[in-house]
């Protein structure tokens, strides 16, 4: 059983009604897998298969992906650890507490996006498209704050940022008094590299490098 709700935290009193910039971070959110892969090359998914479900799971964990390319990644929570609910064919991860926060972190340097599933839900793992989505996305370069509501399970959500993400925090406000109580929650959690370079995009670089070394061979001579 689920415990109650606790005070929030730091993330609701920072999230803003839309997207705000609190640094020169350069992070671009997506709401597509399409608009995802357009930014960024080798995704690997984490399906959280094999999820242990309807038991308390213990904060910090290390996760790595399962599907596509394998990247690493460390997942906790500011409360007393997760849960897995659903089902054995498609857990989802949730967290212990509804007001807890969850921290996507220890990404190699080269994972510049993350995106997946995110949603609220209530208890008995039942959606709740009320919930308020609350993400604060760090990068080298700062951080932005993003909120959205009306998230079903199968919406995506993504941040790419064009110098390496650092961390991603992630957090459900309580909906309106008398309202189901709602719980972060994530599935299909995807991580990716910088894109790879289209034939021509290449096809131009060696363009410009020939240029390049026929305007130093013409200054040589």
């Amino acid at each position: 059983m689920l415990k109650p709700a606790l005070p929030m935290r730091s993330l609701a009193a920072a999230a803003l009604s839309m997207v705000c910039c609190a640094s020169q971070a350069d992070i671009t959110v997506v709401t597509t897998l399409a608009e995802f892969n357009a930014l960024t090359s080798a995704p690997g998914t984490d399906n959280f298969t094999g999820l242990v479900l309807n038991s308390l799971i213990p904060t910090p964990m290390a996760r790595t992906t399962n599907v596509g390319a394998t990247y690493s990644y460390t997942v906790s929570s500011t409360g007393s650890g997760f849960f897995g609910v659903n089902t054995v064919a498609n857990p989802w991860l949730t967290t212990n507490i509804s007001t807890d926060e969850v921290l996507f972190d220890g990404l190699a340097s080269t994972v510049l996006g993350l995106g997946g599933n995110f949603f609220g839900s209530d208890v008995s793992a039942q959606l709740v498209t009320t919930a308020e989505l609350k993400f604060a996305i760090t990068d080298s370069s700062g951080v932005i704050v993003y909120t959205m509501t009306g998230a079903t399970t199968s919406s995506f959500i993504g941040f790419v940022s064009s110098t390496g993400l650092l961390s991603v925090q992630y957090a459900v406000s309580l909906p309106a008094p008398g309202a189901v109580e709602a719980f972060p929650t994530v599935d299909n959690l995807v991580l990716a590299v910088n894109a790879v370079p289209e034939p021509e995009t290449y096809a131009l670089m060696l363009a410009g490098l020939g240029a390049v070394g026929f305007l130093v061979r013409r200054r040589q001579h």
